[in-house]
């Protein structure tokens, strides 16, 4: 029998291998082709990894947001769908909530009329009730859940609306008459003010920070030191109209 000992053998993994090598080689050839068979397994690629180079999604190759997706290269899995935000991660600053509601909402509202709305919002500023403004930003609020960063007075994520045609109430008010003591101990102080004309909460500072609102125009502070000086004043509010602050008042606190 002649046997033939042209071509190669094309082996699975390895490729096209003489045939007069492996007649000839015996044992050993055995053996070198069991070691490139190996060597070529152990050095494979995992199944869907990325070899073409562009940064695509592993597997995917299109950047959708999938499990494996940091959300560095293209869009994450992040609270909002097409964000450049950490995959899970949520909003640290308001800029990027805007951006992510921007990005969320483009294709379905006018770019233009959503950005000046947002930007009104962010800032606290007026919108009228049941404008487009105020639509808009319920959308992005649907879509994009409340900013981060809680702004002056609640606004945001509060939207702070007038009706149309104009702020109901005093467009101005006058500066609160200077608190006076009606109670001090050794822990706390009540004090009051003259009631200012259309005034409907008073804001109260102790050596300068803000205590809140109440809907009277006196305060009772607790857990003060005893023997320390604290100083007091007071500002007037009507739905968005501030008054100026008042003149403080210096009480101290008795020892005894």
């Amino acid at each position: 029998m002649v046997l033939m000992l042209s071509g190669d053998v094309n082996l699975p993994t390895i490729g096209p291998v003489s045939k007069r090598g492996l007649v000839f080689g015996g044992g050993a050839a055995a053996a070198v082709v069991g070691f490139l068979w190996w060597r070529r397994k152990t050095t494979a690629p995992p199944a869907g990894t990325d070899t073409t180079g562009d940064l695509t999604d592993p597997g995917t190759g299109d950047l959708t947001g999938g499990a494996a997706d940091t959300g560095v290269f293209g869009p994450s899995a992040g609270p909002v769908a097409g964000t450049d935000l950490p995959a899970g991660s949520g909003y640290v600053t308001n800029a990027q909530w805007t951006q992510a509601a921007e990005n969320a909402l483009s294709g379905t509202v006018d770019p233009a009329a959503l950005s000046a709305a947002l930007g009104k919002y962010i800032t606290g500023g007026v919108v009228v009730a049941g404008s487009a403004d105020e639509s808009l930003i319920d959308q992005a609020i649907s879509v994009a859940g409340y900013p981060p960063v809680e702004g002056s007075g609640g606004y945001p994520p509060a939207i702070r609306t007038q009706p149309a045609g104009g702020q109901t109430g005093p467009t101005t008010l006058p500066t609160p008459a200077a608190p006076h003591p009606t109670r001090v101990t050794k822990t706390l102080i009540t004090v009051a003010t003259a009631a200012v004309p259309g005034a409907n909460l008073y804001g109260w500072y102790v050596n300068g920070s803000g205590l809140g609102w109440t809907g009277s125009p006196s305060k009772t502070i607790l857990d003060l030191q005893p023997g320390h000086t604290y100083e007091i004043s007071v500002q007037a509010r009507h739905n968005d109209t501030y008054s100026p602050h008042s003149a403080p008042v210096t009480v101290k606190t008795p020892t005894k």
